[in-house]
């Protein structure tokens, strides 16, 4: 694994950022060509369900990135020390809770999903989709 600690700082700042910026230029890529495929091929309420659900997944998504960046914390504190032992309880602890609570949300957004949407004046047409 490449250090990021020692050396020219622009460099390591760019070698960290570009497989990021890469993943998400091809994230945006990958929902635009979602939306033009639903769009042109399903019709108008099937990207008006999509759009309509978004906002869940963006909710769910960004409340996933604030758990794992909140543990990354102390796994690359763990890595700086070199405590090789709690370095893998932090990630081996990570990874489980993501998993349980990850069951847990789709179990709750399996259940609670209409009345979510219909909280969100989801207007009916386009709520079984």
């Amino acid at each position: 694994m490449k250090n990021f600690t020692h050396g020219d700082e622009s460099k390591l700042i760019i070698a960290f950022t570009l497989p990021v910026l890469l993943g998400q230029f091809f994230q945006q890529i990958y929902v635009f060509v979602d939306r033009m495929v639903v769009g042109r091929y399903l019709g108008e309420n099937a990207l008006a369900a999509v759009g309509a659900s978004m906002a869940i997944v963006f909710a769910v998504i960004s409340l996933t990135v604030g758990i794992v960046m909140a543990g990354t914390i102390l796994i690359s504190q763990y890595y700086g020390a070199g405590d090789t032992v709690n370095l893998r309880k932090a990630v081996d602890t990570l990874n489980v809770f993501l998993l349980v609570a990850g069951i847990g949300v789709t179990g709750v957004g399996i259940i609670f999903s209409d009345a979510l949407l219909r909280w969100m004046a989801v207007p009916g047409s386009i709520l079984p989709l």
